[in-house]
């Protein structure tokens, strides 16, 4: 499941060295919290570190941008929770548009789609003391989430810039809600 997100990286690189464009990489602070259809689950924070993009511009102040993920991710099992590793990569496509604020402030505000595939195994339950009740079979599912992303950028140096990202993943065909916060480095 790494080599796809390898292969995803590669293709952004490389569609970034052909067009000349932006690329970059962006380590999210997150949440996810999973609908299961079998029960209810506990949300959980973690690190991403498994994002990269690449952004060009359609014209002035309005761009596109793709991004490559994956991660994997535990939720705990507790009273009436359902605990289970969550596996997802996926692929997204955003339309920015950038408000010039002031000369520091130009946040880029943005709206798109991820395609997510996900795998949820070692589902289970446990009582009261921790112990196993039931076991519940893998699944796994691929899906859309509507997604809002806002970043900012300051200039590091001539070619780099390091910014502020912030992306919400809200479900339109899948169970998973991502809620991301993290530093983005963009190379121009």
């Amino acid at each position: 499941e790494k080599m796809k997100l390898v292969g995803c990286f590669a293709v952004l690189a490389c569609v970034g060295v052909a067009q000349a464009g932006e690329f970059g990489y962006t380590a999210y602070g997150a949440s996810l919290s999973v609908d299961d259809p079998d029960g209810t689950t506990s949300s959980t924070s973690y690190l991403a570190p498994f994002n990269g993009f690449y952004a060009d511009s359609l014209k002035r102040d309005i761009r596109y941008q793709v991004e490559a993920f994956a991660d994997s991710v535990i939720l705990d099992a507790g009273i009436n929770q359902i605990g289970q590793k969550v596996q997802y990569q996926g692929v997204g496509l955003s339309l920015q548009h950038r408000f010039r604020l002031t000369p520091d402030i130009k946040p880029w505000l943005g709206v798109g789609v991820d395609y997510i595939d996900l795998r949820y195994r070692d589902r289970h339950s446990v009582d009261t003391g921790g112990y196993l009740t039931y076991r519940f079979p893998d699944r796994s599912e691929s899906g859309m989430n509507l997604v809002l992303n806002a970043a900012n950028y300051w200039a590091f140096s001539r070619s780099w810039d390091i910014g502020l990202v912030a992306k919400l993943g809200q479900p339109v065909a899948s169970d998973s809600t991502f809620l991301k916060i993290g530093i983005s480095a963009l190379y121009r």
